[in-house]
């Protein structure tokens, strides 16, 4: 390595440095270089000491660049303020500061560029200015504490798993002029319950809301049949929730692609008969119940059908006593059923 470089000149034009770049190199050991436990090359701040970072930092003013992954692993850090003077923040500036809660930003920056603040799990507030036009891949993935987050009007380019495992957070509005949700942009936020998709959609990856469970109902600003045109891409796996969930358009509904399933809630045993009860599915027209003593359903198996979809309870009568049995449900739609919940196994008494 350059151990001994000790002066360095940079051109104006400098357009990117990497991560540790001058580490155990004459410069970086020199501590007349360094400033609030921050190295800087000119206005260009190049490495911060992870260990020394604590409580609330505010970067410099007049600072108008940050290399990449400057404050990575800043675990003590709670809160940062970036001057307006900053135009750019390299990828995963911020990840792993997993105390950071608060972060400002310069208004000046277009881009959050990809993991900046991967794996801040104590993020809880932060203010994307209206100039941001891009959020690269994983920008606030696994931000665990993240509730909310204003989307800037004027962005253009969302990237894939951009809020991967944001578990807490609860909505989200896509601003008009997106035209494409990606991949998993969205996926595994437990507790998503409020979607609002523009007018300008046209493509939406059908994983982008992956394993989010919550999510049931979809506000679209458009009309039923500009929601029709909107193109749905991927597997086309009937598990997604993308195709289970209602999309609430500005002139109606349109209903669930693939039936929303249900799931057996409890189950009381008495010596001849079974009380089931399971949770309520909307957009369907009931549920079909299916017990037997074989586990695969292939025979001695008796179904009982539920004709109505308020009904979230009922009795099976006329079982042998002391014997094993397996149970499952699912919901049913016309000729079209949901897939089958999981299996319950049973031993009247």
């Amino acid at each position: 390595g350059c151990t001994n470089l000790s002066k360095v000149n940079i051109s104006q034009n400098l357009k990117y440095v990497g991560e540790k770049v001058f580490e155990k190199t004459a410069y970086y050991k020199n501590s007349k270089n360094w400033k609030n436990n921050a190295l800087y090359l000119n206005d260009c701040l190049v490495q911060v000491n992870s260990k020394k970072i604590k409580g609330s930092y505010k970067v410099k003013s007049g600072t108008t660049y940050l290399a990449e992954s400057v404050f990575k692993n800043c675990k003590s850090l709670t809160r940062v303020t970036i001057p307006d003077s900053v135009t750019k923040i390299e990828a995963g500036g911020f990840e792993g500061c997993s105390k950071l809660k608060s972060a400002t930003l310069s208004k000046k920056m277009t881009k959050i560029e990809a993991g900046t603040f991967f794996k801040c799990k104590s993020l809880k507030d932060i203010k994307l200015s209206k100039n941001i036009t891009y959020i690269g891949d994983m920008a606030f993935a696994c931000c665990e504490s993240l509730e909310e987050i204003k989307l800037p009007k004027n962005i253009t380019d969302l990237s894939a798993m951009t809020f991967m495992y944001c578990k807490s957070l609860k909505s989200i509005t896509i601003p008009e002029g997106l035209t494409y949700l990606n991949t998993v942009v969205f996926s595994d936020c437990k507790n998503l319950t409020k979607v609002v998709i523009p007018k300008s959609m046209t493509s939406i990856a059908e994983d982008a809301f992956d394993n989010c469970s919550k999510l049931t109902d979809i506000t679209y600003k458009g009309t039923k049949a500009q929601w029709k045109k909107i193109e749905i891409w991927g597997n086309m796996h009937p598990s997604e929730v993308i195709h289970q969930a209602a999309i609430h358009c500005t002139d109606g509904i349109v209903k669930p692609t693939i039936l929303r399933t249900t799931k057996i809630q409890s189950v009381k045993v008495n010596k001849t008969s079974v009380q089931l009860t399971w949770k309520k599915t909307d957009y369907i027209k009931g549920y079909q119940i299916q017990i037997s003593t074989d586990n695969k359903f292939k025979k001695n198996v008796r179904t009982i059908k539920i004709k109505k979809s308020m009904t979230t309870k009922t009795t099976i009568n006329n079982l042998k006593s002391g014997k094993k049995y397996y149970v499952r449900i699912r919901t049913y739609e016309g000729k079209y059923h949901s897939s089958w919940s999981k299996i319950s196994s049973i031993t009247t008494k």
